[in-house]
């Protein structure tokens, strides 16, 4: 934030302040945000968003910061205020500005579309315009990915909210956009939103089941226009295309781009219910939203009494009624359900499902699939147990049996309505008839089933059951009939034994469209017994076509029974034995649709949370073995489909979930035995390798219960005071099942980097779960090759910047078991009771050394002292056999460490004292590699420590980082002419310590200025030299500053001057002077001083050697007009002074070319640069003042725009000392003249 100017506030909101600003030496502004700590995840949304868009109508980001307290967001900047602005000044706007404003709009939504995003929050207020009325998008902060709109935020403004996001499960989609897009073209041009209320309840309860109010005298285009996309119904609301192609734009709206799919919301259409069709329970969601809103808004209101809520107080009361407030339009309400004592309640999640079927709905109690997460900083941080990442609402892959195309292609029916003897309707006037009506229907349906026929009529009651199919295929139809008595005379028409084949059939396929529509079967269907006729009949059952549909009816009635509560499923009493006898038969049935059939209902089954009945039905040996079976046959269209063998081997993996007896059938299974699932994450299709890791990370989960997980797995892996159940894994089966999974170690690791590399956020995810299981089970990382363990390590630390939010929450666990695991090898290591292997401790040092999970390990001074005594144990005669293969990875442990500021500011003592300690030893050491090598560790240790200005307080009698800092480099100094005398660049990096330690301690010189250290240091100051660098000069400097003449006169007598200017001079022409600049200056300003203070020393004679050679002019005067800032100050002094040491100096001054770089210098003259100006203005008197005649200032007095400025510097009020010695220039001159 030091490179921006803050200028005026131009905006403030409930949680940010916005202001206008400057980019330091810059013309250009920009809208600076500063924003509460507290909605950092909100801003990194926002970040994530803004970066990745490129649009004219979509705000340009520039960067963004965090400081102690605020988050900062540097943006572009629009002085034409937002929409709500000029809405709030214009009210209504005319059609021309509705369309100009419109397709502004539309060209920026289309293009976040574009990129798989959903804006989420489209609001007058959320729109800004620049200079010339262009609108742009700017606050993505309730925005989400396409892909994990399932996960989104239930904040959002009620007044532009689509109705379906007030039902539970509501998805933000293209869909809601286009709705709040609706509402915001409405307000422009009506003055008003479409929908308003005095609360949130009638606001939506007008949004949800009210007409908006039609707009007057204005065009049939925007009338039809806004029809389309204030539809309630989402599945019927306008589409991209319909909008773009609406007559009101005149054709001025670019084409539609090619959008990203949905898979969020395409699992919601295939949920949907339309909302004119539950009126009770639209009325249950309508309450619950409003409740949870209100709740929300009253909490909030209570912590902010300051004023900006969604309601303005009139009163003292609580403002949860209409009466006490009017509810404001553009402010955001949080419709999340929390408990009473503030914590979010968990809300399930809805299912990912590649089918259409209302009835299927998960939930997880005991693994909820995870939501946004932030990643945890060090021990404090909240986190998200692995319990609940293991599942993810993806994982289900749930699709219906009935009319599912997949396994068979659903066969529109075919009927004669002239011999159905009654009269037929269609789907639509049917859900149109009154109830009294609806029945009437049903009974002759009923007559004319239930009436004893002979065999000749059969084919008329074939021809009624055709025509009643095409009706059952609807929610709301399925509900009446299936808890009719029409669905018990099919019950019975299923058990009797009479009847052709075709006749079973057609009712069978009734009554899995009856069942696969439904969303509520009253028990009493259940009081008929019609489980067990179904299991009857399929049992007796020998016409394939029937068998096909009676397995989909009982498959979708089990799915139904499956994901009732407990208390709910008493009332479906379940023959297990008969059930299971069925499917096996089905599962070895020669008709592969049959298998088809029967493998997704296990499949189905397995994926639910409350696998209570696929435990019962499924959970046997003999299920697993024969969906392997079907695995493992050879592909043979049209029936035998890859869609088929998934599932098989999904369905038999999922029953690891369902009973831990099973895991090692299924983990050892000879089809797809564990040994191969490393190859099968690289080679298999997405569903089987997101199933797959599941899997392993819920086996290796579960195996931690049996082995005994150490105090920092559980801390990682389970909620605070729990622990995983055992269940029914023995131990032998659990060292088996890792053993098993990790014994193919290579391939396992290069698997687990395609994973890790997957296209879906969830398989990333998971993968991120297995790195934390393998730094806790098995000491998976001591498996493998370093190659493809470090690989994974790379591509970790690439996921820990995922903005998917699943895959966030991953990160956060594997950096906490990647930490915890560091913690645990390092400690282990410092007891030298246990052999490891150099490949784990690479592992935990990959944790240590890596920029983005180092900041999240908890460094503790009993973690350095355990590293300290590592590292002492490599010089151990005794002990060097046990840690000299871990040498390397230590130093660098060590240096990375070192360079964190949170351990610095904790932690400094430890650092410059215990840990540093056994390097200084080592630079002794025989070998010149570990001298090398000891160097580098200590100045990576101790160079960010005196560095670091925060560990020095000024205020401080004693810093007691200094004290600690001498104490070593003291011990060090005996050792320093055999160090500067060793092989580069153990040189180079003892001037640097030196250099920094000096710099910060001074009297440290005092004990350096011996003759034969400081002509080693000489030697140095050669720009031919390797070593020859700015440490050198620092540390001269610091020595000359701190001894007295005789120092002074050794250096100079031994050429420093002359390698001074050689070393200024190669810089300048290498360009490098800015390096070299300010500690070469500073040291010619010290010598200068020496020889003004004797002006008769060898020190003053030799000092001529800088007016030589026009050097005043190329190297001072070069470096004054330069932005060197303190190097100009010191290069000006330092003229001032030799003007009075030589004649020759003041000459060189009045020459033209430094009477041109002294009229560069003067006309721009700043409060910074005085210090540099005030030097040489004195210099320029002293030159005049010392002048015998009119010759020698004459170049003075005929450069008339030098003196044009000196008069203009006489007359400055900058400073009194700056237009005095003006002033005394030209009555120097007038008196010469």
């Amino acid at each position: 934030m030091n490179n921006y100017q803050i200028y005026d506030e131009v905006g403030k909101g409930r949680h940010s302040v916005v202001y206008k600003g400057r980019k330091k030496k810059s013309i250009e502004y920009f809208a600076i945000a500063s924003i509460e700590k507290g909605q950092r995840q909100r801003v990194l949304t926002s970040v994530q968003f803004l970066r990745s868009l490129n649009h004219r109508n979509v705000l340009k980001f520039h960067n963004w910061y965090e400081t102690n307290n605020h988050l900062w967001v540097i943006t572009e900047y629009c002085v034409g205020g937002n929409l709500r602005a000029v809405l709030d000044l214009d009210q209504r706007l005319s059609e021309t500005s509705v369309r100009v404003f419109g397709c502004d709009l539309l060209e920026g939504l289309m293009h976040i579309h574009s990129r798989g995003i959903v804006y989420g929050d489209l609001k007058p207020s959320n729109i800004l315009m620049d200079a010339t009325a262009s609108l742009r998008y700017y606050d993505f902060g309730l925005s989400c990915s396409f892909d994990n709109a399932a996960n989104a935020s239930k904040v959002g403004t009620p007044s532009y909210m689509a109705p379906e996001l007030f039902r539970d499960g509501g998805i933000p989609s293209v869909a809601s956009d286009l709705w709040s897009l609706g509402c915001v073209l409405y307000e422009m041009a009506a003055g008003r939103p479409p929908f308003s209320a005095n609360s949130i309840q009638g606001l939506i309860q007008k949004i949800v089941n009210e007409p908006y109010r039609r707009l007057e005298n204005s065009s049939a285009a925007l009338q039809e226009l806004l029809e389309a996309l204030l539809q309630k119904d989402p599945l019927e609301r306008a589409s991209w295309a319909d909008v773009v192609n609406n007559e009101f734009w005149q054709g001025r709206v670019s084409p539609v781009p090619p959008l990203p799919a949905q898979p969020a919301f395409e699992t919601f259409k295939q949920q949907h219910r339309p909302l004119s069709k539950e009126v009770e329970k639209r009325n249950k969601d309508i309450m619950r939203a409003s409740i949870n809103a209100e709740r929300n808004l009253a909490r909030e209101l209570g912590q902010h009494q300051s004023g900006g809520g969604a309601y303005a107080q009139q009163g003292g009361g609580a403002p949860s009624t209409a009466a006490q407030g009017v509810l404001h339009i553009d402010r955001e309400v949080d419709f999340t359900e929390h408990t009473t004592e503030g914590g979010l309640k968990p809300l399930t999640p809805p299912t990912t499902m590649d089918g259409d079927n209302s009835s299927f709905a998960m939930t997880h109690s005991k693994m909820q699939p995870a939501s946004s997460a932030p990643i945890a900083t060090g021990d404090h941080a909240a986190f998200t147990p692995m319990e609940s990442l293991i599942i993810h609402p993806s994982d289900a892959h749930i699709r219906p049996l009935v009319t599912n195309a997949r396994i068979e292609k659903y066969v529109e029916q075919r009927f004669e309505p002239a011999t159905l003897g009654f009269t037929s309707m269609t789907l639509s006037a049917l859900k149109q008839l009154p109830n009294k009506d609806l029945e009437l229907f049903l009974t002759s349906v009923y007559k004319a089933l239930s009436t004893p026929s002979q065999s000749a009529e059969q084919s008329e009651k074939l021809n009624v059951l055709a025509y009643f199919e095409t009706l059952c295929g609807d929610s709301a139809i399925a509900n009446v009939v299936i808890n009719s008595s029409v669905m018990t005379l099919c019950v019975r028409l299923i058990g009797s034994s009479k009847g052709a084949g075709a006749f079973r059939c057609a009712v069978a396929s009734i009554m899995g469209l009856l069942v696969r529509h439904a969303t509520f079967i009253h028990c009493d269907l259940a009081k008929s017994g019609i489980i067990d006729v179904l299991v009857a009949a399929l049992a007796e059952e020998t016409n394939t076509r029937t068998i096909r549909k009676l397995l989909a009816c009982v498959g979708e009635l089990l799915f139904y029974v499956g994901t009732q509560s407990s208390e709910e499923r008493v009332s479906w009493p379940i023959p297990t034995a008969q059930l299971r006898s069925v499917f096996l038969s089905a599962l070895s049935h020669e008709d592969d649709i049959t298998k088809h059939y029967a493998v997704k209902a296990i499949e189905n089954l397995a994926s639910i949370n409350d696998r209570t009945v696929a435990r019962e039905v499924f959970g046997s040996v003999e299920v697993v073995n024969k969906l392997f079976d079907i695995y493992a046959l050879p592909l043979l269209p049209p029936a035998r489909t890859e869609h088929l063998k998934s599932s098989a081997v999904c369905a038999a993996l999922k029953l690891c979930f369902v009973n831990d007896h099973l895991i090692v059938t299924v983990l050892f299974a000879r089809a797809f035995p564990c040994q191969a699932f490393g190859e099968a994450f690289a080679t298999c299709n997405a569903k089987i390798v997101q199933i797959l890791i599941t899997v392993v990370n819920y086996v290796l989960w579960r195996t931690l219960a049996v082995q005994g997980a150490g105090h920092h797995a559980s801390e990682v892996l389970y909620r605070h005071g729990a622990h995983a159940e055992a269940g029914a894994l023995s131990p032998e089966a659990s060292s088996q099942i890792v053993g098993g999974i990790l014994g193919n170690s290579k391939a396992f690791l290069d698997g687990l980097c395609s994973v890790l590399e997957h296209n879906a956020g969830a398989v990333r995810g998971k993968g991120l779960l297995c790195v934390s299981l393998l730094c806790t089970v098995g000491g998976g990382f001591a498996l493998g090759e370093d190659e493809s363990r470090q690989r994974v390590f790379q591509i970790v630390d690439k996921l820990i910047k995922d903005k998917d939010t699943y895959v966030q929450s991953c990160s956060s666990m594997a950096i906490r078991s990647m930490c915890r695991f560091t913690e645990s090898v390092v400690h282990v290591l410092a007891g030298a009771q246990h052999t490891i292997a150099p490949s784990v401790f690479v592992a935990a040092l990959h944790t240590v050394t890596s920029p983005n999970i180092r900041p999240h390990l908890a460094i503790s001074a009993d973690f350095l002292v355990h590293l300290s005594t590592c590292v002492r144990g490599c010089n151990d005669p005794n002990t060097s056999a046990y840690y000299s293969p871990h040498e390397q990875a230590l130093n660098h442990m060590v240096e990375a460490i070192a360079a964190d500021p949170t351990v610095r500011q904790h932690h400094y003592m430890v650092l410059a004292s215990t840990v540093v300690e056994p390097f200084g030893e080592l630079l002794t050491h025989a070998e010149g590699s570990k001298r090398f090598s000891a160097i580098q560790v200590i100045l990576h240790l101790l160079a960010p420590i005196v560095q670091d200005a925060s560990l020095y307080n000024p205020a401080a009698s004693i810093c007691p980082v200094v004290p600690l800092v001498n104490q070593f480099v003291t011990s060090l100094i005996p050792r320093v002419p055999h160090l500067l005398r060793d092989n580069e660049p153990i040189p180079l990096y003892t001037m640097k310590l030196l250099s920094m330690c000096c710099d910060r301690s001074p009297t440290l010189t005092l004990q350096l200025n011996d003759s034969t250290t400081l002509k080693l240091l000489l030697s140095f100051l050669d720009p031919s030299h390797p070593s020859n660098s700015v440490y050198v000069v620092r540390l001269l400097l610091r020595i000359l500053q701190c001894s007295g003449d005789d120092v002074m006169r050794l250096a100079v007598e031994d050429s420093l001057i002359q390698r001074l200017l050689l070393t200024m001079t190669m810089s300048k022409q290498e360009g490098a002077l800015d390096t070299f600049a300010e500690p070469c200056f500073e040291l010619v300003f010290v010598i200068l001083c020496a020889a003004v203070n004797e002006p008769q020393s060898q020190v003053a004679q030799l000092s001529s050697h800088f007016i030589v050679e026009q050097r005043l002019e190329s190297l001072f005067f070069f470096t004054c007009t330069s932005s060197l800032g303190a190097a100009a100050e010191c290069a000006a002094s330092s003229v001032y002074l030799l003007t009075q040491l030589f004649s020759e100096a003041r000459q060189a001054i009045l020459q033209p070319a430094c009477l041109g770089a002294c009229r560069e210098l003067f006309s721009s003259v700043e409060e910074s640069s005085l210090h540099t100006v005030l030097p040489l203005l004195r210099s320029l008197l002293l030159c005049v003042a010392a002048s015998s005649s009119k010759a020698e200032v004459r170049p003075l007095q005929q450069n008339e725009p030098l003196l044009v400025v000196l008069h203009t510097l006489s007359e400055s009020t900058l400073s009194t000392d700056l237009a005095s010695v003006a002033s005394e220039i030209l009555q120097a001159l007038y008196k010469v003249s």
